[in-house]
Parts: C-alpha cells; sequence; structure tokens
C-alpha cells in the first residue's frame, strides 16, 4: 500500500493580476551522483528511476534551466520597456527549482542565479537531497520569480502608466516549466493512494436533493461515506481565495500560507482517518478492511508509539484497545502522533518569519 497524497487535479495557475508567461523555462537533470559515487547521465532528463538503489543516504543532482531570450523581455519592464540602443541583457530575477515531496511533507529547492540577476541561457545548480526527508517520489519544478521590487521612479523613467500589467513584488511568478519527476520506491502491486483531493463548489453539490456535502460556510469535507475504500477530501471553491492561494499560489508568501492552510486542514483530516481506521481494525482478518487504513498506520506508527518498534497492524491493534479502554489517553495520543507527522509549529514559524521580513 503506497502512503502518497493524490491531487486529483494538477496544481495549476489560471490568473494572475500580472503578466506571466507560463511553461517558458526548459528543465533537466543533468547528472546525478549517489552517495559521492561517480554522476550518472540519466536516460530520461525528465522522469528519473531510482528504484533500483538501495540504503542510499544522499544524492546529489545536478540541475539546469534553459531561459529563453524573448521570455525576459515580456515579463520584466527593464528589458522589454528600455528604450536604449542597447538594452540589458539582464533583469531582475531568479531561476528557482523547487522540489516536493507529498508523502513526507518535504519541500526542497535551489537558486540556480548569482545574484538577483538573470539573463537568457542556460543556468545550473546542485541539489542534494536526503533519504530520511523524502520517500516514494519528489518532483522538481522550474519558476522564474521576480527578486526586486519595480519601483516607482524605475516605471516613471520607462513611461509605464499607472495601469501596467508586470509584476511589482519580489517573489511574484514570472515563468515555470514543465516538471521532472524521480522515483525514490516502488509502489506495491495493486497499491492505491491514501486520500484524494478534489475541489468543487459545497453550495452546488447541496443543490441535489440527497448530498453528503456540508453547507457552503464550511472550507472542506473528508468524504468516507459514499465510497469506504478511496476517501476523498473536497475543498469547498465557494471560499475562493482559500481555494485559490492552494491551487494557484504565487510566491514564496502565498506558499507558506498554502501550508499553514494545508496542515490546519490535514489535522483534523488526520485525525478521523487514524480513529476510523484503528475502530475498524480486524486484528483476526487476513486483510485490512479497507485498503487506506494501513498506509495510515505505517505514516503514523512511529509517532502514535515511539521507541516501541509497532508494526502497523500492532500499532492498530494497540491503539484501537485504547480507544475502548480509555479514549481521552488515546485520542491525545493521536493527536501528537499527528503534530509529529506534519510539524504545524516548523510551518507557522516559517510563515511569521516571512511575515515578519515584510
Amino acid at each position: 500500500m503506497s502512503s502518497t497524497l493524490k491531487l486529483n487535479r494538477s496544481l495549476k495557475y489560471d490568473t494572475f493580476p500580472h503578466h506571466c508567461e507560463l511553461g517558458e523555462l526548459n528543465f533537466w537533470i543533468k547528472e546525478y551522483a549517489v552517495d559521492g559515487d561517480e554522476a550518472v547521465q540519466p536516460e530520461d532528463d525528465r522522469q528519473l528511476d531510482l528504484t533500483e538503489y538501495q540504503g542510499w543516504s544522499e544524492i546529489k543532482f545536478t540541475l539546469c534551466v534553459d531561459v529563453p531570450d524573448s521570455l525576459l523581455g515580456d515579463v520584466l519592464p527593464e528589458i522589454g520597456e528600455s528604450t536604449a540602443a542597447d538594452p540589458p541583457d539582464k533583469g531582475p530575477a531568479n531561476v528557482v527549482v523547487a522540489g516536493h515531496c507529498v508523502s513526507t511533507y518535504t519541500r526542497a529547492g535551489t537558486v540556480l542565479t548569482n545574484g538577483d540577476e538573470v539573463s537568457a541561457g542556460t543556468v545550473d545548480d546542485t541539489l542534494t537531497i536526503s533519504a530520511d526527508d523524502i520517500a516514494d517520489r519528489l518532483v522538481l519544478r522550474p519558476y522564474l520569480l521576480r527578486s526586486e521590487p519595480l519601483k516607482s521612479e524605475t516605471e516613471s523613467s520607462l513611461g509605464l502608466g499607472s495601469g501596467h500589467d508586470y509584476a511589482t513584488e519580489p517573489g511574484a511568478l514570472l515563468s515555470d516549466g514543465s516538471e521532472c519527476r524521480i522515483e525514490i520506491t516502488e509502489d506495491d502491486p495493486g497499491s492505491d493512494d491514501v486520500l484524494q483531493v478534489e475541489r468543487t463548489s459545497f453550495e452546488r453539490e447541496n443543490e441535489a436533493d440527497e448530498t453528503p456535502f456540508p453547507t457552503a460556510d464550511r472550507m472542506y469535507y473528508l468524504d468516507l461515506k459514499r465510497d469506504p475504500n478511496n476517501p476523498v477530501l473536497y475543498f469547498n471553491e465557494d471560499h475562493e481565495q482559500v481555494v485559490d492561494i492552494v491551487w494557484n499560489g504565487d510566491g514564496t508568501y502565498d506558499d507558506l500560507t498554502a501550508e499553514l492552510i494545508w496542515d490546519q486542514v490535514m489535522t483534523p483530516v488526520w485525525t478521523r482517518m487514524t480513529q476510523v481506521a484503528a475502530d475498524e481494525y480486524d486484528p483476526d482478518a487476513d486483510e485490512w478492511t479497507q485498503e487506506w487504513h494501513p498506509a495510515v498506520f505505517e505514516m503514523l506508527s512511529e509517532y502514535l508509539y515511539e521507541g516501541e518498534d509497532k508494526s502497523p497492524p500492532k500499532a492498530a491493534e494497540s491503539l484501537q484497545k485504547e480507544l475502548e479502554e480509555s479514549p481521552m489517553a488515546a485520542t491525545e495520543r493521536i493527536d501528537q502522533a499527528v503534530q509529529g507527522l506534519l510539524e504545524p509549529a516548523e510551518q507557522v514559524s516559517n510563515h511569521a518569519q516571512r511575515v515578519g521580513d515584510r
């Protein structure tokens, strides 16, 4: 059973308050080295299969991003609106490659440009990941982000009116590129994902005569009823600003805010799923009651019973017994385990630091 969290819709950027040219960056993995061994060039520089490697500690990737000449003039007024005979070949932007492992909630990344300026051409840098931080797969994607504010005096010198649509704030997304997927461990045959995530309008869903959805003022709904074997987490599209940040976040601040939203939602979701999985566990059965149940305990066992090295079935059996005999102690155990998994304090600290820097 895989323990991945699947987004049923790809995260995409639909609208921006500024000019943005999506999909213009060309991104590839040039080579990788496992535990300091000689670097290897991948057969496919966009799909990397590392499942053959076992027991590795860290892998260093050499990443390359090509920035088209025409792109900079489209998104940076310092270049595109310049009236100089020889316009600048560099502009205030950074090329960043961000990585995300959904299974472990790990985010990693590297800035490929030196300083806070970028020119057309290929930039490269290395990214090192630890086996302790990722599982299943790692997804890398390149971004072009504005690095400096567009000041009013610069706008005036370029002849930009108040209604121009160029990005003005640091961290604003200017472009991105296709992702690279790195498979870390093989999925078990017949495996499925723990949780499917979708978005819908609760107001629209409630127009049906019979609906499991709550009222339109709710932010999310975990559906364990319609298909108990495949839980689905729905975000409410009626809360446009919340859903837009989660799906279409623009820049580091929105990313951090999205993490806070995820933690706020996933904390009760994980708590409920853990209690349900424990309650429905049958120690005498050959298989788990639902396919997603073992994945819950694969991820939470070490936090539920720290230092006891309990297998997922043993953790489920122990928690079921504790829920029956001492619900208060059991629910406290679940609460602490979920905090250990999600690390909400770290996300809040990162967000507070970012707010303080604004």
